[in-house]
């Protein structure tokens, strides 16, 4: 029997590579050596249609601007944190206690903060900055890094604004028209399944074998890639892709 993949869990991407990677398993030669060519076929229809409408959302224009601006913020978090800590050893004491003052404030959101989901990432630089430049705007003048902390600003609005762009052209996308391909998709999978563990105990053979072995291996990778992913739900890329 092939190993059941927990679909439930498998974010679009997953479940549309999973599909492909079913496919190029199942070749056109297999499934014809199986008797199982109308059954491919149909997934392989389906898999299409899915990736046609899936296609636009992982191919958005705003996707490469997108993790440029977000290296680039990851950049500076991650340059402004050395400085910071650089600064706790300054042998003018006013110079310590400012870095000091920034750092615990940094400290206090987590200490990767440029390893956080993409928007939740946003907002903690976001109250981070407002808590900076509310209440340690002299610390900032002190360390004179006004012009770095001003680029992370501009950084992040920007990068909010683009993501907020993306999110409208995914929402573009027909209501719902996803969900009802990625239905009719594993209705497609389910019957190529079936067909093929029916064969593998009606006529067994090493091909038969091999194939169910693959495809559970398969299954097993991805059930086991979003576990990880699911279990720590603030790391990681956007979860609806």
């Amino acid at each position: 029997m092939i190993t059941i993949a927990n679909f439930e869990k498998y974010r679009k991407g997953d479940f549309y590579q999973f599909m492909v990677n079913v496919l190029e398993i199942v070749t056109t030669d297999r499934a014809t050596t199986m008797a199982i060519t109308a059954q491919r076929a149909a997934l392989d229809a389906q898999v299409q249609l899915f990736a046609d409408a899936y296609t636009p959302v992982i191919g958005s224009e705003l996707t490469p601007q997108l993790a440029a601006l977000d290296t680039q913020r990851d950049d500076a978090l991650v340059g402004l944190k050395s400085v910071l800590e650089g600064y706790l050893k300054h042998f003018e004491p006013a110079k310590r206690d400012a870095a000091f003052s920034l750092l615990d404030l940094m400290n206090g959101y987590g200490d990767q903060i440029y390893k956080l989901r993409y928007q939740l990432e946003t907002a903690t630089v976001s109250n981070l900055l407002n808590d900076w430049q509310s209440s340690h705007s002299a610390a900032i003048t002190t360390l004179g890094i006004a012009d770095w902390v001003q680029y992370l600003s501009e950084v992040n609005l920007e990068f909010n604004q683009f993501y907020l762009g993306r999110t409208q052209q995914i929402a573009g996308i027909e209501s719902g028209a996803l969900d009802a391909l990625r239905v009719s998709t594993l209705d497609a999978y389910r019957l190529l399944k079936s067909h093929i563990e029916a064969h593998g105990l009606l006529t067994p053979s090493a091909l038969n074998t091999q194939v169910q072995q693959e495809i559970s291996s398969l299954a097993s990778q991805y059930n086991d890639a979003v576990n990880r992913y699911t279990s720590n739900e603030e790391t990681g890329d956007d979860t609806e892709l």
